[in-house]
């Protein structure tokens, strides 16, 4: 696996303006994309074009922003504002059919926020008409774009094949990082939970993990053997993974603890590297990392630009690039393998808690094959 795109197709921008679409004008929206295109649109041809919500007055608020289109009916923009990069930080459970729309309207590049699916059914879907469409698909997982990671993670490959690796994600609330930005509080009620442990522990894989998919997926690969699972409530788990030849641990939780700790830890025979990523909605920079080798440790500084606008630089980067007919871009075939690698996993963690939540019951390790 590629940490970056192959440069096989053209991805060199003509300078024309882009017309962005927006479905989803919540937390995620406002406090992280709508901030970046604004300081793009200084130095990038774009043009927010429409903006969509089923709440009127949300979308109302980023219409003022931009001079936009609102509209309550995200089929409705794509018949009315025919954007060509289509931004989807609408639900969750709302991702894929709202991106199969898109690409079935003509969208040619499309943004969605994590998870890009929740089902196999989803991916497999959204996979058939990238293909037919010649649609590039982004998954809006930031860490997937900080360059600094990216040069840790392909250092330590160099060295050989990962032996140990460790994810911990120990967030805080987001709402003290959307205050810092400048948001008012939220005004939706909060999501009601999943009752059962088994469903919760698959909605923090695929809300929370699914960030750090890309970097384990270039780490130890996606066949990977859940050897146990736990839940931490109130949102969280915990788990171990294994491949014939690494072990990987993850540990993430939302709680109250002081400060937010986020964190990939991984090691080789002969090398080791320590990334630690900025917390969600933090605009300024990226992750810093260390790397110790035989010729010492030495430390990456963050990059100057945050990760959400290397994001969005690396999706207007794509809008004049063709795809071959029946062909995955590059972009697409790291979205669609990740979403099915975060998907399996999301299953295989749930099957193991259901195993070990029923009396008189075995947990099986389960095996993840993606």
């Amino acid at each position: 696996m590629s940490l970056t795109a192959p440069s096989a197709i053209d991805t060199t921008r003509r300078g024309r303006t882009l017309r962005i679409g927006i479905v989803g004008c919540g937390v995620a929206t406002t406090v992280t994309h709508a901030p970046t295109l604004l300081r793009l649109r200084q130095h990038h041809p774009l043009e927010v074009v429409a903006v969509c919500d089923p709440d009127e007055r949300a979308a109302g608020r980023l219409s003022d922003l931009f001079g936009s289109a609102i509209f309550t009916s995200h089929t409705d923009l794509l018949t009315r504002a025919t954007p060509e990069i289509l931004l989807i930080a609408a639900p969750d459970a709302t991702h894929a059919a709202i991106a199969l729309d898109a690409m079935n309207a003509g969208v040619t590049n499309l943004l969605v926020e994590k998870p890009l699916a929740t089902t196999r059914r989803q991916v497999d879907a959204i996979e058939s008409a990238a293909r037919r469409t010649g649609t590039h698909i982004t998954a809006g997982t930031m860490l997937a774009h900080d360059r600094t990671a990216d040069s840790a993670i392909e250092h330590l490959r160099r060295s050989g094949p990962a032996r140990l690796v460790e994810v911990q994600c120990w967030l805080p609330d987001n709402e003290p990082f959307i205050a810092a930005a400048g948001q008012p509080p939220r005004t939706v009620a909060t999501p009601q939970l999943p009752a059962s442990d088994s469903a919760l522990a698959r909605l923090v894989v695929l809300s929370l993990v699914s960030h750090n998919i890309p970097h384990l997926r270039a780490l130890v690969g996606g066949n990977v053997r859940v050897q146990h699972a736990s839940l931490r409530r109130p949102f969280g788990s915990s788990a171990v993974l294994t491949t014939p030849t690494a072990v990987t641990h993850l540990d993430v939780r939302f709680d109250s603890v002081a400060e937010p700790l986020w964190t990939l830890s991984a090691r080789t025979d002969s090398s080791a590297i320590e990334i630690r990523y900025p917390p969600s909605y933090v605009q300024a920079g990226g992750a810093s990392a260390r790397v110790t080798d035989d010729d010492g440790t030495r430390e990456l500084t963050p990059p100057r630009k945050s990760t959400y606008a290397q994001m969005w630089e690396d999706v207007m980067n794509l809008a004049d690039a063709a795809v071959p007919p029946h062909q995955l871009s590059p972009a697409s075939v790291r979205a669609i393998d990740d979403a099915r690698c975060a998907v399996d996993l999301a299953d295989q963690i749930a099957a193991f808690i259901q195993d070990t939540s029923t009396p008189h019951r075995t947990p099986t390790p389960q095996t993840v094959a993606s």
